[in-house]
């Protein structure tokens, strides 16, 4: 790794029907959010968001600590539709 590089997260996108149930936290309350993910790393929940839409944001450390909050959750990521274009009815 060179100087100043920041190692990537892998993300990936589901569908609906390929999407995994939701895990429940590990308090044994509701599902895993990125909240209980930043909990978990001592972390904003700004700051998961940050490290799974550009990790670029995040330092190294900080990205370490959100991977392994996720390993120990199996928290998948909610993928969210792509934009409707302005003006476009729904």
């Amino acid at each position: 790794m060179q100087l100043g590089s920041r190692p990537e997260v892998e993300t990936r996108r589901l569908t609906d029907d390929q999407a995994p149930p939701p895990k429940t936290a590990p308090s044994g309350g509701g599902p895993v959010t990125m909240a209980t993910i930043g909990r978990l790393a001592g972390v904003s929940q700004v700051t998961v968001s940050r490290a799974l839409s550009d990790p670029s944001k995040v330092s190294p450390a900080t990205l370490e600590k959100i991977r392994e909050a996720i390993a120990v959750t199996g928290f998948v990521p909610t993928p969210w539709p792509a934009p409707s274009p302005r003006g476009a009815a729904g």
